[in-house]
């Protein structure tokens, strides 16, 4: 008798990180049950990234199977060195608009638990979801996308204090159609740049119609 048992090798990532998939598959893992995820070279319907050839595919020879719920995880990720992180991603889909689709999700406990990266609170859309997907039972992209689209979305503070992170990106479909699927690549996250700027000139030092004024008072915002 024997007894086989899949080990992974995945990295531990501080950042900023860019993960292209290009060696290793990214060191990302499928859902072992019956997935049928695979990082390869797009073919087909779906075009090529320039100079990141290899991308995770839900389907990679055909359309996507029914009643299918799989997904793909990162490696661990070290998010205590820099505040307001950016998770930001390329994906390609067309699918059962509203039926079939795919989220982002986390979780900071080697995966007994995970959570939706859902949409910040300060209304920045960044081609982020916001519309329910009836196989996810949340919400998640959907439809068709306009081409390879980058997207984005701030991570939650909670996880500035969390030294060990994983992101999977989770795909369901439905019984009724099918289509191609879900592709994605250029996994990164990084902080956010500085957002300083002018709110508003609160005083002048000179009268004269505001022309070549001493001293100038302006507020700012970040």
């Amino acid at each position: 008798d024997s007894l086989t048992h899949p080990v992974y090798i995945q990295e531990s990532l501080t950042t900023p990180s860019n993960t292209n998939f290009e060696t290793g598959g990214g060191y990302w893992r499928k859902d072992p049950k019956n997935s049928t995820w695979l990082c390869k070279q797009p073919d087909g319907s779906i075009p090529v990234i320039p100079g990141s050839p290899n991308s995770w595919i839900v389907a990679p020879y055909g359309n996507y199977i029914y009643n299918d719920s799989s997904y793909i995880i990162s490696s661990c990720y070290d998010l205590t060195e820099e505040e307001r992180l950016i998770f930001q991603m390329k994906y390609w889909l067309t699918s059962e608009s509203g039926k079939d689709g795919s989220n982002v999700q986390y979780s900071y406990d080697d995966g007994k638990t995970w959570h939706l990266l859902d949409t910040n609170d300060y209304g920045w859309a960044w081609g982020w979801y916001t519309e329910q997907v009836e196989a996810l039972n949340e919400i998640g992209w959907s439809g068709t996308s306009n081409g390879w689209e980058t997207v984005r979305q701030l991570l939650p503070t909670a996880l500035n204090s969390e030294p060990k992170v994983n992101f999977r990106i989770s795909w369901a479909s439905d019984s009724i159609t099918n289509y191609r699927g879900i592709a994605v690549d250029d996994v990164e996250i990084f902080a956010a740049p500085p957002d300083i700027g002018v709110l508003s000139i609160d005083s002048l030092e000179d009268d004269c119609q505001y022309a070549n004024p001493d001293k100038v008072t302006i507020s700012i915002k970040n």
